[in-house]
């Protein structure tokens, strides 16, 4: 084994003792990186068997008429603020 492939071993080997999931360590990292976006906005989530789109779509218009600003993602429609 060459030196170089030794010491990618050795850093993979360190970085799966120190990180526990990868996947898990790459989003804190994206997260950082981006300046924790989500720490900026609300979230809403509808889930359930019948009226999600009916619901997505009256909540989009009461905040609307409320003067937040807000976007909408259904199957019917994307909405984004102001567009």
């Amino acid at each position: 084994m060459r030196y170089s492939q030794y010491v990618g071993l050795v850093y993979r080997a360190l970085a799966a003792s120190f990180v526990g999931s990868v996947v898990f360590a790459l989003a804190l990292m994206a997260s950082a990186f981006y300046n924790f976006p989500s720490t900026k906005i609300n979230l809403i989530g509808i889930t359930g068997t019948n009226g999600k789109t009916t619901t997505a779509t009256l909540l989009h218009e009461l905040y609307t008429q409320l003067s937040y600003k807000c976007g909408l993602i259904s199957t019917v429609t994307n909405k984004v603020v102001n567009k």
